[in-house]
């Protein structure tokens, strides 16, 4: 195994800085996450992206993320730095930036946990180095936020943890995960959760620490505003868009689309790609619907706007989120939404009014949510300009400016 070895790949992110003095007092934070696009085509961790570059210019921040199997390629310039770290030779840094993450690597691939060995002392000296010369670390997901945690205790530097839907749904089903969302919570200053609902399930493993759990939703891209909205369709084009995981649900949509009267037009596009996709495609083939199915495989975010255009419904059938960016994305692009009514959907999705619920993982419901908007496709256009209403003030900006206040907040309490 190769030693871990910080700065191996590092880029300097130099544009669209705002004329005029910088603030009085900057701050330099490192922000330490195991998915970041490493490139233009990447898609692994965009929402951290959008976060770091919208950020005030009085906010200095560095990305500290694990190296890929590929050589970085020179990101679009947003005035911040990213400096990856090795874990082992370059064609064995499997355990990071792919679909699903770091938890689907170590489900899919056992030899990969050997990888873990490695990976976790480069993790925490890469913490540890950008602890030294940091006024602040923010870490993304409750392990990574332990050993960031941990790395702050010992250099004296702050740290907060954003938490996502695969921290809490690990912490409810496993001791273990519990015990490291427990710990990460002991080690941080502050969480954070990206959703109401998410909150809310944190606090209740968390109560003693429900007080430092402070809420800072997502944002959305202004380009997805900027897409017409569908007309009434001749045939219903569907689309989802994520990683092909069991937490997906795409196994009870399939179900729901093989109970369609076989006379009904429709089609659907799955943007994505996972360890999941080859059980997949023998459910299509299995049940008489592999023809109308596309397998469209992974797309960089900057086309996922265009992709949305051309597509009429958008579905989400996960059994668990944290706060779906995917969603939010359609129903900025304004279109219609069929969704399973789990709370980080209920949130923000009014049954009959902005979208179309159904009791998760119930397929004949979504069997029949799916015929309700063939049946009447009138529907389709104004389901889409409501859910664009009802997102239209969220934006990263706002996101920027909450996480830059909140790093002032935890500095000043110190």
């Amino acid at each position: 195994m190769t030693d871990p070895t910080l700065n191996e790949e590092r880029m300097a992110f130099n544009g669209n800085e705002a004329d005029g003095p910088q603030a009085r007092n900057p701050l330099r934070v490192t922000i330490v996450t195991t998915s970041f696009p490493l490139n233009e085509t990447a898609v692994s961790g965009p929402f951290i992206m959008e976060m770091a570059r919208h950020l005030p210019e009085d906010i200095h921040a560095t990305v500290m993320t694990p190296c890929g199997v590929d050589r970085v390629n020179r990101l679009t310039l947003h005035g911040y730095q990213v400096r990856c770290f090795r874990y082992a030779p370059r064609a064995w840094q499997i355990l990071t930036h792919g679909p699903g993450g770091l938890p689907a690597a170590l489900r899919e691939n056992h030899l990969a946990r050997l990888l873990l060995i490695p990976f976790l002392p480069a993790l925490f000296l890469a913490c540890l180095g950008a602890a030294r010369n940091a006024d602040l670390i923010h870490a993304n997901w409750s392990a990574t936020g332990l050993i960031a945690g941990l790395a702050g205790r010992l250099t004296g530097t702050p740290c907060i943890t954003t938490l996502r839907g695969s921290d809490v749904a690990l912490a409810e089903r496993s001791r273990l995960f519990r015990a490291v969302l427990w710990i990460c919570a002991r080690l941080n200053q502050r969480l954070v959760a990206v959703g109401e609902g998410l909150r809310e399930r944190i606090a209740q493993i968390l109560v003693r620490d429900a007080a430092r759990i402070t809420l800072i939703p997502n944002g959305v891209d202004e380009r997805f505003f900027l897409v017409p909205l569908p007309v009434v369709p001749e045939r219903l084009r569907l689309l989802t868009v994520g990683s092909l995981v069991p937490v997906k649900g795409i196994d009870c949509l399939f179900e729901a689309l093989a109970l369609l009267d076989p006379k009904l037009d429709w089609e659907l596009t799955l943007v994505g790609d996972g360890p999941e996709r080859v059980r997949l495609e023998v459910i299509a083939r299995t049940r008489g619907i592999a023809e109308r199915i596309r397998f469209a495989g992974m797309h960089p975010p900057a086309a996922i706007p265009s992709v949305l255009a051309e597509h009429d419904v958008f579905l989400l059938t996960s059994r668990s989120e944290g706060r779906p960016n995917a969603l939010i994305e359609a129903m900025a692009a304004g279109r219609a939404v069929i969704a399973s009514n789990i709370p980080a959907v209920t949130e923000l999705i009014a049954d009959g009014d902005n979208g179309l619920l159904f009791p998760m993982d119930d397929t004949a419901a979504l069997t029949s949510r799916l015929e309700r908007l063939i049946s009447d496709p009138h529907r389709i256009p104004e389901l889409g300009r409501r859910a664009r209403e009802s997102v239209a003030t969220m934006s990263w900006t706002e996101t920027g400016q909450r996480y830059a206040a909140l790093y002032r907040e935890v500095l000043d309490n110190r």
